[in-house]
């Protein structure tokens, strides 16, 4: 009787920790030993009422990223404060052992600056060099540019390109020239993440693919508003109203990279990923 007993205690106790693992998990659970990259078009933190670098935060803490890559952040702009650095106020939310790196497109904005920028968990990796590359404005109306981190084990880089052909073309060659320059003939994974304005199909995207593994799955990212308070709401990607325009994408290098699983994620426990910015945020797991 007391074996049967202590034999059901055990399974129990298996059980038990088994459902905390799963719910620690959470919708989008990461597999061991793998890398989780994020790319997120957060909107300026301002989209939406519910809008904000804490509320963010908290829907990115459920994803377990590494590192995450950022496109629209004001730098102390008199439209979302003088005195905040949306890249920094983002890192602190994330907590304290969060590091980040901000690269202006916009020099010169609203008394500030606007550009992109990548976060980090630095008690996992630090960065060895960060560097910008602008980018030809074209006939669009706004400059652009690329933010590159290089980590000791891998390159990550966030970008948020115009849609118009005269400054898309040209960035796409600037940005793989540059990368496969610096990294095409090494071993060390480098990731392009961000907002490119452009459809799967576009001249530009089919580009890229001879020279980078696009990570990330087809779906609507650029969801502008048209999802906000639908009911019920969406429970497949397929139900979600919105464009493919945001990417992860691996350099065809010497790196030996495994995708693991690729994500849009469009739930979360915690908050409405639709009340957070006009985009979804996009994640690829990898090994390398």
């Amino acid at each position: 009787m007391k074996r049967i007993f202590t034999a059901a205690l055990m399974t129990l106790a298996i059980a038990a920790l088994s459902i905390s693992c799963s719910q620690q998990q959470g919708l989008y659970p990461r597999q061991k030993k793998s890398v989780r990259i994020v790319s997120y078009n957060v909107g300026i933190f301002g989209k939406w009422d519910l809008s904000s670098e804490a509320y963010t935060a908290g829907l990115m803490h459920e994803l377990n990223p590494d590192v995450i890559a950022l496109q629209e952040l004001d730098s102390c702009t008199t439209r979302k404060g003088v005195d905040l650095y949306q890249a920094k106020k983002f890192a602190e939310e994330m907590g304290p052992q969060w590091d980040f790196t901000y690269a202006s497109a916009l020099e010169s904005y609203k008394d500030g600056s606007y550009g992109i920028g990548l976060v980090w968990n630095a008690d996992v990796r630090n960065a060895v060099k960060t560097f910008k590359v602008m980018l030809p404005k074209g006939e669009a109306r706004e400059t652009r540019a690329l933010d590159v981190v290089e980590y000791e084990d891998m390159v990550v880089a966030s970008t948020h390109l115009n849609g118009h052909a005269s400054s898309l073309q040209p960035s796409v060659e600037i940005i793989t020239d540059t990368l496969k320059a610096l990294y095409g003939a090494g071993d060390k994974p480098v990731f392009l993440c961000g907002d490119f304005n452009a459809r799967p199909d576009n001249p530009s995207i089919c580009f890229m693919r001879e020279n980078w593994n696009i990570l990330t799955p087809e779906g609507a990212t650029g969801v502008g508003g048209k999802n906000r308070g639908v009911v019920p709401a969406p429970q497949t990607i397929e139900e979600v109203q919105g464009g493919c325009i945001d990417y992860i994408m691996c350099l065809k290098n010497n790196a030996k990279v495994e995708l693991v699983d690729a994500q849009i994620c469009f739930r979360f426990e915690t908050g409405d990923v639709f009340e957070s910015s006009d985009h979804l945020p996009v994640f690829a797991d990898v090994r390398f």
